[in-house]
């Protein structure tokens, strides 16, 4: 297995941080963040006494215990509380936005470099297991930093524990990269009623393969057996 090569755009000092390029192919492993967090080390958000949680990813984008990769515009980060198998974030490594609602016509440029990013990234786990990504950022986020979700579809993850961790990726309230990017370049901005997107919580959990209305204890079981179908399919036993 190839080793990750260290680059010349850290974050600290002596400390592993790499750019995307050279993240490693880490081969027949179940989750590429796993890879990561055995490997380097990296370990689940722990903030400063005194940090409110809301406020956790303007300090994790400067821990470089918990940075996957970064550059001279932005960090990638394993997602604390991942709620797929793979769950990164991409964040301005200074520029000040709490959400996507509050991005501009001038914000473009970071934009299209997180959105670019994110498709690199995705392409790059892509080359050693068969994934589907979502990517794209919440209307109304919880973290203040804007941060980019590239999740894997499976929403496999022991932290989809609510219907409303199911419906934040699977519903209107997941804003796509690129539909963001039409947005602001159309209107100057993405107009959000945060009234109408926690409406959009409440709505009762259907399947992100099959559209069916799935009652949310059966919903994790009823998505795997997609998986399980499509692998029997791919080695040609159905």
């Amino acid at each position: 297995m190839r080793r990750l090569k260290q680059s010349s755009s850290t974050v600290g000092t002596g400390v592993n941080t790499f750019t995307i390029d050279s993240l490693p192919e880490p081969g027949n492993i179940h989750s590429w963040s796993t890879y990561c967090r055995e490997t380097y080390h990296l370990r689940p958000p722990s903030l400063p006494h005194g940090v409110p949680w809301q406020d956790g990813l303007k300090y994790a984008r400067t821990d470089p215990s918990q940075i996957v990769s970064s550059d001279n515009i932005t960090v990638t980060l394993i997602d604390g509380y991942p709620k797929a198998r793979h769950h990164y974030l991409i964040v301005p490594k200074t520029v000040e936005l709490n959400s996507i609602a509050e991005a501009t016509r001038q914000h473009l440029p970071l934009l299209q470099h997180m959105h670019q990013q994110a498709k690199k990234l995705a392409e790059k786990v892509g080359q050693n297991e068969e994934v589907n990504f979502c990517i794209g950022y919440h209307a109304v986020p919880s973290m203040k930093l804007l941060h980019l979700h590239i999740i894997s579809d499976d929403f496999d993850s022991q932290r989809i524990k609510k219907p409303h961790h199911w419906n934040i990726f699977n519903t209107d309230f997941f804003i796509k990269s690129h539909e963001a990017l039409e947005t602001i370049q159309r209107c100057d901005r993405i107009q959000i009623d945060e009234l109408k997107y926690n409406d959009i919580l409440r709505f009762p959990t259907a399947c992100n393969i099959c559209d069916e209305k799935v009652d949310f204890s059966a919903l994790c079981s009823h998505r795997r057996s997609h998986d399980n179908r499509a692998y029997l399919h791919a080695i040609g036993w159905i």
